[in-house]
This record gives C-alpha cells, structure tokens and sequence, in this order.
C-alpha cells in the first residue's frame, strides 16, 4: 500500500489543531439574546456604513444561517474581499465557503481546504464551536465520499472538544455509524493499540457477529467491556448493544419454519431451510431449541399457521410466496411471525414482521450511490420481459423519488435486438443522418464521426450475466465509454470467471456481501453444492439471515439504530415491522469482483 506522507501529515496536523485549542469562556451578552434577535440585529449591521462594522455583522451572519439558508449565507459574504479581512475574520469567512460547498454537494473541496496547510492554521483561530462545526463538516464529507474511517478518527479527535452531554452522545453515535459503514477489510488493517480507535474498532466487531449465536455475542460485547472499561461507549452502548442480555433470555426456543416443500417452489424451499439449519447447527442452541419445518404447501397458509401454533412454536418463520404472505399479514395472530417476503397490503398484524430478497432493497442502493455520484439524466436499459418490466418500473418509481429522470430507454428481446435498440436509444442513427445530408448539400463525401447523445449521466441496466456482457463493448461502440454503469445483482453469475467477465470492466453493482467479502458460509455454499445440494444461494443465504433475525427481532423493532449484519445484507427494520436490507456495493476489475465502499447521505 502507498502512502500519502503529505496528506498524512495534514491530517495529523488537523487532529492536533482540534485537540489541542482550548474553548473560550462564551459571551454572557450574546448568549442573553435568542437567536432570531440577534440575527435581526445583525443583518441590520450589515448594512451599516462603518465597514468594519458591516464585515464583522456579515460574517457572524453567515455562520449563522449557513447550514440552514445557504442562499443568504452567500449574498452576505458576497461582496467580502478576503484581502479587507483580519485573520480571525478570514477564517470565519473560509467556515461559511465550506458550509456553501457542502451544501452544493462539492465535497472534495471542504476536505481540500481544510487540509491546506494555512486554513489549518487558519482554524485554530476560530472559537471552540465554530472550529467543531469545520470539523463536522469535513468528517461529514469524508463519510458522502465513502471515506467512513476517516470521517471516525476525525470524529474521535474531535471528542476531546466536547464538553456538553448530548453533544457528546451525538457525537459517538457519529462515529458509531462511519464504522458500521466501514469494510471489514479496511478495519483489520488498523494496529491494534489501546487508542481509543481501537477501542471503537474492537466494538465494532462485536456488533458484526450477528450471523453467530446471542450468547457468543454476549459473551463478546462483556469481554470487550472488561478490557475498555473507560471506553466513551461504555457509557451508553451503541447499535442496541446494550439490549443483547435481555434479548438473549427472551429469545424464542420452539421456532417453526414455513416453507414450501412440495410444488414448483421446492429447490426455494429446501435451499432456505438447509440455509437455515446450517446456522442453527453452528450455535450452542441445539440442546434447548426445537426447530419444526412445515410444507406451506401441503394446506391453506392459515392452517400450517394454526398447526405449527398448536405444537408449541413461539415464532413462526416464513411463508415465502408473496400471497401466502399477505393472506398471513391481514390475519389476527396469536404468535409472531418473520415472513420471507414482503405483503402486497399495509398495514399488516402488529406480530408480523417481513423480510425479503427483494430487488427492490437493491435498486434503493443503486439509486442512492448513483445520486451521490451526482448522476441526475439516465437511459434505462431492460428487457422485454415480465421480469425486465417489472424490474424496470422500480428503477422508475425509485429514481423519480431521489429526484432524477429517466432520459431515455432501451428494450431488447434477446441479445440480437439489444445493438439496434442501444444504438436507438443513444441516437447515433440521427446523427449517421445528419453526416448524409451535409454529404448530399455539399454534393461530396464528408468524413464524419457519429456522436451519441449528450443528454445522459449513466445507464440503469437490467440484465442477466450472460446479456450483461455485450452491454459494455456495445456502449463503447456507439460512443458512450464514458457513461457509468449501474445493476442489479443479476449481472454476475455468482462464479468466478475473469476472461468472460472482463466484458463487464467498470460496471458497479449490488451483491450479497458474502459474494464480496471473506465469508465462512461462501466456503459452506460451495461445500453444499459439491455434493449436489440445492444450489439457490441466495436463498441459503435468505435462511441463515432468517436464523440471526429470529432472535433480534425486539432489538430491531426497540432500537431503531441496531443492525443485523448478515449474508444478505445490512438488515435494519422500518415502521410497520418491515426489515430491509442493504446489499454489499463492488465493481467489476479485470473480470473479478472488487467491493467499493458505498457513499451515503447521512449527517454523521
């Protein structure tokens, strides 16, 4: 790995900066005066005829109101020259630019200028509120670059500025989620020391071992409690950490698994049942946990419901198919169940909680990274099929609600048709016809290059592995290399093959994480399907994160920041019972999968 001993030094500059400033005593006089008064008042002295007056009552004008009235932020340090300013007032001035460019989504730029040499020194003059409000700014803008790590140690270095209470907590739920977010790979490389990073990192850990038993979790969570006992988390543990020990006496010892066994849908079914047992079979929990598996197919949904509630089960786990599920959700239910798919009805039972493999949880992914690329204009490229169609219309639904537009489309029945289609799409045949017709005005032959349309910022493609891979040579024949590309898990075929698949160079999709990252279950997968067992892995993958959810359920329901951190995905629950998923995120590099971190518009 190569450093960068410049950046380095800039950013441990910073952090010495941050930690080292002490905080000024407030001003009892302004803090007398609520702000809306004091704001009123300032604005009036901003248009003083006493310049310094004037540029004074601009700046702290700014600072106010930059974060939530950017445009007036900008029209008061509009006519500032920072050559008229001191340089306590140059370094308010360069607070309030940051505070713009944030807010324009030029991220880069914060960091860039909080790291310049000067502007460190720069901030060390503001006071302690103004120089924490820099900070979070730039940490923010690590974590929307998908520099999570950084935006944490910059978060940490800025705890020791803290003072207020909740301020504090607010704080370390910040540095809570730049972990969560950050790849395991990533933070294994960190040295392991008694820092107080460290000491996050380890925590950290523990909260991913989901896919494990409660009581080895427990086991965990205590032994990193009796080796940072004066950790800041320990204060309030964070992620439902804190809920572990009662949940693990509560957890269900009699759970019923609903799946179909019979029918088109048993390969489905006996993957996530055999996915599902595999985790069980893993845990300290087969001496005092009864596990019952029932065909949801061998009677009317509500009677298998009624029979694994009759023999004792205190949760039900499944159905799979989409109307046994919305027939169970509409039900009064005596036990609680985890459904394996999402209800077409809401609202549902008070006792029903649904998770899925839906597309739906990927294309939220996709939307959200392409939209924090600052892609706005997209040509949506599916194939005529239900599948396609319906895939299709979620890319829509979805990408309208972030707020961009569906440029273009393109709809192939097979392979053969996707050129023509494309080639449509991208209105390279108009531009072939506007070569010809200069050639015929000019009554001579015009060497002409066609060009594609410029209207577009990437491409949306719905596609299967083997469909997948015309689409990039294809968008580079007709001109369009330089647009990004986007899909769905579809893309890759799950095994890998670097000489076919480096036709797929440069595309980013969203994959289970088990796909991506080290995984003891992608060791058992293969182990399964070796000796010919059902090979629908993420359906394996769907009953191993079932078994770790069945538990956690009340954690996920009372602690609305706690994850589960499975197979599937990153699992957290919304309102109404409903738990969603957020897949891993990787791109395609020389025909292998390479995971990518993931860009999120949080404020951390």
């Amino acid at each position: 790995m190569t450093i960068n001993y410049a950046r380095f030094l800039q950013y441990s500059i910073l952090c010495l900066v941050l930690a080292g400033c002490q905080s000024p005593l407030p001003n009892d006089t302004a803090a007398q005066i609520q702000p809306d008064q004091r704001l009123e008042q300032l604005l009036k002295d901003s248009r003083s005829s006493n310049q310094a007056t004037a540029i004074k009552a601009s700046l702290e004008a700014a600072i106010l109101v930059a974060d939530q009235q950017p445009e007036l932020a900008r029209q008061l340090i509009q006519p500032l020259s920072t050559d008229t300013l001191n340089r306590h007032q140059q370094a308010q001035y360069l607070l309030v630019t940051n505070e713009l460019l944030f807010d324009s989504g030029d991220y880069e730029k914060v960091i860039e200028n909080s790291l310049s040499a000067n502007n460190i020194q720069l901030l060390g003059l503001l006071d302690s509120a103004e120089r924490n409000r820099n900070t979070v700014l730039t940490a923010n803008s690590y974590a929307l670059q998908g520099q999570y790590l950084t935006a944490a140690k910059l978060r940490i270095a800025l705890s020791a500025e803290i003072a207020n209470n909740d301020a504090l907590k607010a704080n370390n739920n910040a540095i809570w989620r730049a972990l969560a977010e950050t790849p395991s790979s990533e933070l294994d490389s960190i040295t392991k020391d008694r820092s107080e990073l460290a000491g996050w990192i380890a925590l950290t850990k523990v909260a991913r071992t989901t896919n494990n038993s409660l009581n080895t979790q427990l086991s965990m969570l205590q032994k990193w409690q009796q080796q940072w006992p004066q950790h800041p988390a320990t204060k309030a543990l964070p992620g439902g950490l804190g809920m572990l020990q009662e949940i693990e006496m509560k957890r269900p010892k009699h759970i019923a698994l609903l799946v179909p066994l019979s029918g088109k849908l048993t390969r489905a079914g006996e993957s996530i049942r055999d996915g599902f047992l595999a985790a069980h079979y893993q845990t300290a929990y087969t001496r005092d946990t009864t596990i019952n598996v029932y065909d949801s197919q061998s009677a009317d949904i509500e009677s298998v419901y009624n029979q694994a509630v009759a023999d004792g089960a205190q949760l039900i786990i499944g159905p799979l198919t989409k109307d046994a599920v919305t027939e169970l959700a509409n039900k009064e239910l005596s036990t609680p169940v985890l459904s394996l798919n999402y209800s077409t009805s809401t609202p549902v039972s008070k006792q029903f909680y649904q998770l899925s493999m839906s597309t739906s949880d990927e294309i939220t992914l996709i939307t959200q990274q392409a939209k924090m690329a600052g892609i706005k204009r997209v040509l949506l490229f599916y194939p005529q099929s239900t599948w396609g169609t319906h895939v299709a219309e979620e890319y829509r639904r979805q990408w309208q609600q972030q707020g961009g537009i569906i440029t273009a489309q393109a709809v192939y029945s097979d392979e053969r048709s996707m050129a023509p289609s494309l080639k449509t799409a991208l209105r390279i045949e108009q531009s072939e016809k506007r070569a010809r017709e200069i050639s015929r005005t000019l009554g001579e032959k015009v060497e002409s290059k066609p060009h594609r349309r410029q209207d577009l910022d990437a491409v949306f493609v719905v596609a299967k592995s083997k469909q997948g891979r015309s689409v990039r040579p294809l968008l580079d024949f007709y001109y369009a290399n330089d647009l990004p590309v986007y899909a769905t898990s579809h893309i890759y075929s799950g095994t890998p093959n670097p000489s076919a698949d480096s036709d797929l160079n440069g595309i980013m999709f969203s994959e289970l994480p088990w796909v991506i990252e080290p995984s003891t279950l992608k060791q058992q997968i293969n182990n399964y399907i070796s000796a010919g067992g059902n090979y629908s892995k993420s359906l394996y993958a769907l009953g191993v994160d079932a078994y770790s959810t069945a538990p956690r359920i009340k954690l996920l329901e009372q602690q609305p920041e706690s994850r589960i951190y499975g197979e599937t995905g990153t699992l957290k629950m919304l309102s109404g019972g409903k738990i969603t998923r957020q897949p891993g995120w990787a791109v395609f590099r020389r025909g292998y999968v390479k995971q990518l971190p993931k860009l999120e518009n949080t404020d951390l």
